[in-house]
């Protein structure tokens, strides 16, 4: 029984983080169901050299695809995104200097463990710290935010 609730809350955290929709590229250019990142894609080792340009008068991050992998080739494997969805909790998992927050209050909330991996996913470590630390980036990143409140208490 315990197993399956422990597989039942990652189930819903990963549906709090997901757009369901595989062939995602949104404005800022997020990627996949779980809009990742280009950068979070670089170090989740399936692009490389990432650099900021300006595209339609915003400042978006790009990099170059893996040999073996494309873009399309990502956009069209769903399996693939919930692979690199795994293998990125579980580094946001291991790593001390973001699960030392569990526990801690932002807001007069809690924060717990599924509250944390939402919001390194969606703004990365160094983001992650700032977020928590900084209360306009609670209110500039609206999009981390509402990750935080749809995830945290998950589990």
């Amino acid at each position: 029984m315990m197993i399956q609730q422990a597989h039942d809350h990652r189930e819903s955290f990963r549906q709090s983080l997901s757009n369901g929709e595989a062939k995602t590229i949104t404005d800022d250019f997020r990627l996949g169901m779980y809009e990742f990142s280009v950068r979070r894609l670089c170090d989740l080792d399936i692009m490389h050299s990432p650099e900021r340009i300006l595209k339609q008068g915003k400042f978006v991050w790009v990099a170059e695809w893996k040999t073996g992998t494309s873009l399309s080739i990502f956009l069209h494997d769903p399996e693939l995104q919930h692979r690199l969805f795994e293998r990125s909790m579980s580094s946001f998992e291991s790593d001390g200097d973001l699960m030392h927050w569990v526990g801690q209050k932002v807001d007069d909330v809690e924060i717990t463990q599924s509250g944390v991996l939402a919001v390194a996913h969606r703004a990365g470590k160094p983001g992650a710290v700032s977020w928590f630390t900084n209360f306009k980036d609670r209110t500039k990143f609206l999009r981390t935010s509402q990750a935080f409140k749809f995830a945290n208490g998950i589990f």
